[in-house]
């Protein structure tokens, strides 16, 4: 059975997927959590190079750069 962690993990990255200019009170919403909560997962994965903001918050873009990552 998968933790928490990484099914929460895996439905952002889903979204990021299927949306790369989602904001993250966008994914707070569909996942299910706070915002606080989606900030501190994709601080994680982008301190672990699985993704990264191209372009600035008003309308950039998230890049998934490794596609399937060890979550911690």
């Amino acid at each position: 059975m998968e933790s928490t962690t990484e099914s929460t993990t895996e439905s952002i990255l889903s979204a990021i997927r299927n949306n790369p200019s989602i904001t993250q009170r966008e994914l707070a919403e569909i996942v299910g959590i706070t915002t606080d909560g989606v900030y501190y997962v994709m601080k994680q994965l982008r301190e672990q190079g699985v993704i990264r903001r191209i372009g600035g918050r008003a309308n950039g873009t998230w890049e998934i750069i490794q596609q399937n990552p060890e979550i911690d």
